[in-house]
């Protein structure tokens, strides 16, 4: 062997090498290596040696760097280490960059070079064998030293940083160059190349001291580029996906062995108050932390993870860009964790097959386990995709069975989901619509009701799918049903029509229960509701419609002329004239006849009015001028003349009086919900009208339901066994006499204010508990919160009539006119409902979803305006927004009128006459709708800041013409001052606390300015009184002080 010899192999490795040096047992790699018998002088000849065309080779070719660089820590006694050191470096920097200088000729270059990268998947073998042999070779004294060598290297050869930083891990240096280094690689990570990424993420996490944790953390979450896709210089496909999961792998084992960057992670993405403060890459650590097998780690990560998503901060849309923008690889890699991790909040609709599939199956197993979140699974399910949903088919067909066994919502869901597999596009799934008619068949024919009523519910989510299905997958039959309406008109049913028909058509055994048809009609409305007209079969809304016209009037609609009435009953509430409208609604008559009888569970009974009613507006809502006669017809009512009497009857004839009016409220409400959106101005007249008159049944509800002797409204509410809240003072209990705690003590303590008398609990702002009213009169507002489940639900739609001009207090019958107005106690009904709609949809607070929960009243109360998404309600709130200002400057006006007519005293004697009681309500009301508005968690998320400054440019919009160009800040400032205006003009601390809780709310979006303006509002408020409604003074800053 010549001096110098250039070695080219092609083996893959070199067994049981032996050496001159010893014998060793040695691995190598393959690579291209100048071998010289002197070893430390082959780099002064420059690269000159043979072609690797001249070199006879054998069947196992040799590299031989690390033979020769494994040598050289034996020469240690011969050599300096200084000097080896520089030899070493000057070795290192000798080697040529350029691989063409190696051939002889630049033709043969081009082959041979192909070659040599065919065998190296590195273009730098030599450099890079060198680098990782320093450490056997340097003596640890001289690390600090060569470490800055290598610091300088890593500025000019990028191709080496792999190489350098796995060294330098390993070397022995300062902390102070430690942290030059670690600096050094922040301001190259976000250009580095990508398969660099895996060594440079473990060198910046392992090798970073403790103080310098945070900044790296913060740079790797803003800098680390996990897209693959957007690479400049990337290059096929699946190599990035490779590099993407080294990655993770990288940053997965580097938490694994290291407590204070996994603390530092956590409280990075703990930090983070707002959705536009995170990105992908804070669920992408929280999923590899969670993957790690460290079990304290799992749990970490599971409850900051829980704990974003329950805030809202981790939002879908945020999910969904985890889904979309990283590589299917690294999402299936960790899938089963991801799983694990946050069930109900997978994006299926961009995961590959297998895993989509895995999810449903997961989603259907947990409903059948019921953990007590079936429902929230279920929605989930019912989101997916049928496309998705269709390959687990028999899955889905499983739950049919569940049908008998859960509560009602989930009966819904269960055979929504199963009626979208079955009804879908995907033809061979027909063949299960026969189990389904099967089980609904066997369910309705069972002889236990609650059995029936989940058939009938069934049948009825049955019924609407089919209706909105493709007609062409139905063929027509012999039989066709043709039938004629009330109308003369002559219609045959579609084929589809028909066979939604069969489930439709309730046998006499079936429909003696009231809770089964009110169910019926209920689901049948509400069903209607939820699809578009156009897309369902007309035939067969001819044929509904023409069915329940047929029931509704026969059973509750009569002519005035044909009624006999008994001494009892009076016709009542007519607003037409005797020869425009000769009709009238029997419910006085009908709730005589059933308790006289005791068949209040007959066919049609009272209490079906509503349901059928409801089924019918909907039915015919392009078309309410045909039944618009109801809006104005009279109603036979208990006798006015026997009220006085009220107190010296019977049990029963109280009750009769008490369901009479209860039964004729909720008719009311229905008729306002069916024409206060009507265009015409007569209709909408008679709607106030009849708000009116649902103030004076309140009042005659008021007056006599506290006397009478343990009395339970008739329940509208067909799903749910309700009960009435107390109505005036509490009634002792035993024990009464035991000594209070201290929690009572500090209580009664806090109801003092500087020695003055006991303030009433202002704290939820609602002047109907009945505590409050301990001795006092009950008014109609306390009847309207303590039995609200027991009255129908207004719809949102009837909110316009906000808008209406409000009657003042003091306008006289000469003064009134036919354009459609509103009273105090209207107006105080509409906005009591409506803040309560607003507190339920836009919390101030992050809901969060309680196992084994079972409705509450104040659920069922809201049972139809829940099925809007929060979001979509704000945005109606934040349109009424200009309505409640202009009430609230209507308002004031009435106290300003209300205030000069006392001579501006506070508490001069008109201030606290009954029919102020109302307009003071109304006040409070309305500003508890604006800071109930605001108060919205939601409207502090980026996300939605667009909602935030609408809202505000319609307070502003009062006072600044020139809102639309003025930033939040100075929106602030505008409604701040347009609030503040009202000072002067409260009159009782109901309003005050509003007034302040709106103010308070209104301050905490002023970012970085709040103390200051907290410690504004308690000096503005310092001298500030006022009087409730009862006589009792109090200060503004004990109002503040609650709510700050």
């Amino acid at each position: 062997m010549g001096s110098n010899i250039l070695v080219y192999y092609e083996a893959d490795d070199l067994d049981n090498v032996t050496t001159e040096a010893g014998n060793s047992l040695l691995q190598w790699s393959r690579g291209l290596t100048r071998y010289s018998r002197f070893g430390l002088d082959c780099q002064r000849r420059g690269g000159q040696g043979l072609n690797p065309s001249q070199v006879q080779k054998t069947d196992k070719e040799i590299s031989w760097v690390q033979l020769i660089l494994k040598q050289l820590k034996f020469i240690g006694p011969v050599v300096k280490p200084l000097e080896l050191n520089d030899w070493y470096f000057q070795l290192l920097e000798g080697v040529p960059h350029n691989l063409n200088s190696l051939f002889s000729t630049e033709a043969d270059a081009p082959t041979h070079l192909e070659k040599y990268q065919l065998h190296n998947n590195c273009t730098v073998p030599v450099q890079v064998d060198m680098i990782i042999l320093f450490q056997d070779i340097v003596d640890s004294e001289y690390h600090e030293e060569c470490a800055k060598k290598f610091q300088a290297m890593l500025r000019e050869y990028h191709r080496l940083i792999p190489a350098l930083l796995e060294m330098l891990r390993s070397l022995d240096i300062s902390p102070e160059l430690q942290g030059e280094l670690t600096q050094q690689m922040l301001k190259i990570l976000p250009s580095v190349p990508m398969e660099n990424l895996p060594t440079l993420v473990t060198f910046l996490q392992v090798n970073t001291s403790a103080p310098d944790l945070p900044q790296v953390v913060r740079s790797l979450r803003k800098h680390l580029n996990f897209y693959p896709e957007d690479r400049k210089h990337a290059k096929q496909y699946a190599e990035q996906v490779n590099y993407q999961l080294l990655t993770a792998e990288s940053l997965q084992d580097s938490m694994l062995n290291s407590e204070p960057l996994v603390s530092a992670w956590l409280k990075l993405v703990e930090e983070a108050a707002d959705t536009s403060e995170h990105n992908p890459m804070d669920v992408i650590m929280l999923l590899l932390l969670y993957s790690t097998n460290s079990r304290e780690n799992k749990k970490l990560a599971k409850k900051v993870f829980s704990s974003k998503v329950r805030s809202g901060t981790f939002t879908p849309k945020l999910l969904q860009a985890v889904f979309e923008r990283h590589s299917s690889s690294l999402i299936k890699r960790y899938f089963l964790n991801l799983n694990h991790l946050d069930d109900c909040r997978l994006c299926v609709e961009h995961l590959d097959s297998s895993s989509c599939q895995q999810v449903v199956r997961e989603l259907l197993l947990l409903v059948v386990q019921d953990n007590g979140h079936s429902e929230t699974f279920l929605t989930l399910l019912n989101e997916i995709p049928v496309s998705k949903l269709a390959p687990q088919c028999l899955g889905v067909m499983k739950l049919l069975p569940l049908v008998m066994e859960r509560e009602l919502g989930e009966v819904r869901q269960i055979m929504e989901l199963i009626c979208r597999v079955v009804y879908s596009k995907h033809g061979h799934l027909r063949k299960l619509e026969d189990d389904v008619h099967q089980y609904l068949r066997k369910l309705k024919q069972h002889m236990e009701n609650s059995f029936k009523l989940k058939g009938v519910i069934s049948s009825v989510v049955v019924a609407k799918n089919v209706i909105i299905d493709d007609e062409s997958s139905y063929t027509a039959t012999s039989n066709k049903d043709v039938l004629e309406t009330s109308t003369g008109e002559t219609v045959t049913l579609t084929p589809r029509a028909s066979h939604a028909k069969s489930f439709l058509d309730l046998d006499s055994k079936l429909c003696v229960n009231n809770k089964i048809e009110g169910s019926y009609y209920e689901d049948m409305s509400s069903a209607l509701i939820s699809i578009r007209k156009q897309d369902a079969d007309r035939t067969f809304l001819i044929w509904l419609t023409d069915k329940v016209s047929e029931e509704f009037e026969s059973a509750y609609v009569n002519d005035v002329d044909d009624i006999k009435l008994s001494e009892e009953l009076s016709l009542q509430f007519r607003l037409d004239s005797n020869a425009t409208n000769t009709i009238c609604i029997q419910i006085g008559n009908i709730v005589e006849k059933e308790m006289k009888t005791s068949s209040s569970n007959s066919r049609f009974s009272i209490i079906m009015l509503c349901p059928i009613f409801k089924l019918l507006r909907t039915l015919l809502a392009d078309n309410l001028g045909a039944i618009d006669a109801l809006l104005g017809c009279g109603v036979p009512m208990p006798n006015p003349e026997t009220y006085e009497e009220f107190y010296m009857m019977d049990p029963n004839e109280q009750r009769f009086c008490l369901d009479s009016w209860f039964h004729c409220i909720n008719w009311f409400i229905e008729l306002v919900n069916a024409f206060s959106t009507h265009i015409d101005t007569d209709n909408i007249r008679k709607v106030c009208c009849r708000l009116d008159h649902i103030i004076i049944l309140l009042e005659l509800v008021a007056e006599k339901l506290p006397k009478s002797h343990d009395y339970k409204p008739p329940n509208c509410k067909f799903h749910y066994d309700c009960k009435p809240k107390p109505l005036g003072p509490a009634k002792s209990k035993k024990g009464a006499t035991k000594s209070k705690g201290k929690k009572a003590d500090k209580q009664e303590n806090n109801e003092t204010i500087n020695g003055l008398a006991p303030v009433p609990n202002i704290a939820s702002a609602k002047p109907n508990q009945g505590k409050a009213y301990a001795g006092k009169r009950v008014m109609w507002w306390d009847v309207v919160t303590a039995y609200k489940p027991f009255f129908q639900e207004l719809e949102m739609e009837v909110f316009v009539l906000l808008s209406k001009e409000l009657r003042a207090p003091t306008k006289t019958q000469n003064d009134e006119t036919d354009e459609p107005e509103l009273n105090c106690g209207s107006l105080l009904f509409l906005l009591m409902d409506y803040v309560d709609k607003v507190e339920y949809m836009l919390p101030d607070h992050t809901k969060r979803i309680m196992p084994f929960k079972f409705a509450s009243h104040k659920d069922v109360c809201f049972a139809n305006v829940a099925k809007v998404t929060p979001v979509s309600f704000a945005k109606t709130a934040i349109k009424n927004l200009d309505v409640l200002c202009v009430k609230l400057e209507q308002i004031f006006e009435c106290n300003k009128t209300l205030l000069s007519q006392n001579d501006g005293v506070h508490d001069g004697p008109g201030m606290f006459e009954e029919n102020t009681a109302s307009i003071k309500l109304c006040c409070d009301y309305l500003l508890r709708g604006l800071s109930v508005t605001f108060s919205w968690e939601g409207l502090r998320h980026a996300e939605h800041k667009n909602l935030l400054k609408a809202a505000l440019r319609r307070l502003a919009s009062r006072v600044n013409h020139q809102y639309q160009s003025l930033s939040i800040k100075e929106l602030l400032k505008e409604c701040c001052e347009y609030v503040t205006s009202f000072e002067s003009k409260v009159l009782d601390v109901q309003s005050a606390s509003s007034l302040v809780k709106l103010l308070h709310t209104l301050i905490g979006f002023s970012v970085g300015e709040e103390p200051q303006l907290k410690e504004k509002l308690c000096e503005y408020t310092l001298d500030q009184s006022c009087r409730c409604m009862w006589g009792i003074q109090v200060v503004f800053i004990k109002l503040l002080n609650s709510n700050t």
